[in-house]
């Protein structure tokens, strides 16, 4: 693989986004709302990009001293080559960045992949919301991970 560079998205790269998010999710966002997301200041969008295409990105909503990891999606072809731990790291970088407290997140129960990563990066399990899913229906796994003084600063 090519070199990974994961910066924030620019507007000029909306379209991409929401085609990777057509084909990652059932209830896709469209470009329009992504435009509104990124216009309104609490969101940040990052992408990863491969010889100059967007093949994956993620979506941090963060207001006041909490985030919320909205989205994370990579293009199937290229699952399981580390573009979804490179694309965490700049969340979690700008969550220490922004001093949040904690970052929260939602992941499908039978998400193995993803529930290992975040387990990895620190993220604890704390509950699971039933039915939060649909297209299928599937029950979420709430994930946090907690900030204190020692790694807000590392």
């Amino acid at each position: 693989m090519s070199e990974l560079t994961v910066m924030k998205m620019l507007p000029e790269q909306i379209e991409q986004v929401a085609d990777i998010d057509k084909a990652c999710f059932s209830s896709a966002w469209s470009a329009e709302s992504i435009s509104q997301d990124l216009e309104n200041g609490m969101n940040h969008y990052f992408v990863a990009m491969l010889d100059g295409t967007v093949i994956g990105f993620a979506v941090l909503n963060a207001v006041i001293d909490q985030g919320d990891l909205d989205r994370i999606a990579v293009l199937p072809e290229y699952r399981r080559r580390g573009v979804a731990e490179n694309l965490l790291f700049a969340v979690l970088n700008e969550c220490r960045r922004l001093e949040l407290a904690a970052i929260f997140l939602e992941v499908r129960k039978s998400n193995a992949a993803a529930i290992s990563l975040y387990r990895k990066c620190g993220f604890s399990a704390i509950g699971s919301r039933k039915n939060y899913y649909t297209l299928p229906t599937e029950d979420s796994v709430t994930m946090v991970l907690m900030y204190n003084e020692s790694n807000l600063k590392g």
